[in-house]
This record gives structure tokens, sequence and C-alpha cells, in this order.
């Protein structure tokens, strides 16, 4: 009984997920086309920091840390690719679509009760996701995201601005 907390350890440790690093993206894709599963995201992350004892003690290579570099850079790139672009193009999207129905007229509008619409507060509002050193807020991931594609497109064209 008072090795608990080394058997909870032992039986709930992560490290398979270092082998099935090909399906990160994927599994970062489902998590996300779920709406009521984001949270389950930062969950995936904390688990993603179990194999990192493991690669450290790896003989093959003069220093480990190379190999720890190597799988975080995967993990943030599938991340990158499958969380938090898609989210900032979907804003983005709804945004234009906004402008566009209030400036153009007779542009079609969406209606909520046969379209289905984004409901980008529910990534908005999540908490902030800890992957490895990283703390990323989605919120402000976003926010720089569309101030740089905002700013971009000013520079561009001032007259459209």
């Amino acid at each position: 009984m008072t090795e608990w907390e080394k058997i909870a350890i032992k039986s709930t440790r992560c490290r398979f997920l270092f082998w099935i690093r090909a399906l990160f993206p994927f599994i970062f894709e489902m998590i996300m086309s779920d709406i009521k599963r984001p949270n389950q995201l930062n969950f995936f992350c904390m688990a993603l920091n179990d194999p990192l004892t493991m690669i450290w003690n790896i003989k093959h290579l003069e220093e480990p840390n190379i190999a720890i570099d190597n799988y975080k850079k995967d993990i943030y790139k599938a991340f990158t690719d499958k969380v938090i672009k898609p989210i900032c193009r979907r804003v983005e999207e709804e945004i234009r679509l906004q402008i566009h129905q209030a400036i153009i007229p007779n542009l079609r509008q969406k209606n909520p009760l046969n379209e289905k619409i984004f409901d980008c507060n529910k990534y908005l509002s999540m908490s902030e996701i800890f992957l490895f050193e990283k703390r990323i807020n989605i919120k402000e991931e976003v926010r720089v995201y569309l101030g740089k594609v905002f700013y971009q497109m000013s520079a561009m064209a001032p007259h459209d601005f």
C-alpha cells in the first residue's frame, strides 16, 4: 500500500507514444474535429512528456539531446499544422465572411439554422496548453496570426485598407 504512487506511475505512463509518432498529426486532427473534445488536447499533450525519460537514456547517440530535440520538433510541427493553423484559418475565414456580408449588398447571408456555424469561442476560451516547456495560448496564437495577416494586407494595398 505504501508504494501506490510507483504502481500508479508505472501503470499509467504513456511511453508507447514514442513509437506511434507518425500518428500524432492524425490524433491532433481527430481531437480538433470533434467540438466536444478540445479539452482532451491538454491531456494528450501531457502524455507526450512520458517518452522523454526513455529517450534520455538512449545509447546510440553521443548526446540524447539530439533525439529529444527531434522528438519535440516533430510534435511541435504536428501541433502547429493540425491545431493552431486550422483554427487561425477558420477564424480568419469567418471574419472575412462577416465583413463581406456587411459590405457587399445582396450577398447571401448564412442561415445558422441550415448551415453549420464555426464556433471559434470554444477554441479561443480554452485554457493554456502545456506542450513540453512551452505554454501555448490558442487565443494569443490567433491574435498574432490575424495581426500578421491583416497587417500584410494593409501594407500591400493601403488604398484598400
